[in-house]
């Protein structure tokens, strides 16, 4: 299965938009993926550090995770890639210069263009 940028920038957004601690986000709230594909990028966001959750993974059923709330590192990396034309442009720019949308080449372009607009 391929990661999906737009969807990890998606889980990401809804999960901030919570605003409770009553209740974790899950595969079933995203209507434009399945729960298999949304489960597995729940998975990935867990792994590398930016989202809190759970997952089940019993033998001969479909992947199943939800998240229960963003990490520290989780909230960061959001704030940087929020905006809407600060995302595009990150995607432009990198895909420009033929470098692969990864968590650190997006963290470092967005990092970047920050500072190029501040300056």
């Amino acid at each position: 299965m391929t990661r999906d940028w737009e969807l990890v920038r998606e889980i990401l957004v809804k999960l901030e938009e919570k605003n409770d601690t009553k209740g974790g986000l899950r595969p079933e709230e995203f209507q434009s993926h399945s729960r298999e594909v949304v489960s597995y990028h729940i998975k990935l966001l867990i792994q590398a550090g930016l989202v809190e959750g759970k997952c089940s993974e019993a033998l001969g059923a479909p992947l199943y995770c939800f998240a229960d709330s963003l990490t520290w590192e989780g909230h960061t990396f959001l704030d940087n890639i929020r905006n809407d034309n600060v995302w595009n442009k990150v995607k432009t720019v990198l895909k420009n210069k033929g470098i692969e949308l990864t968590f650190e080449s997006i963290k470092i372009a967005a990092l970047e263009y920050l500072r190029s607009a501040i300056s």
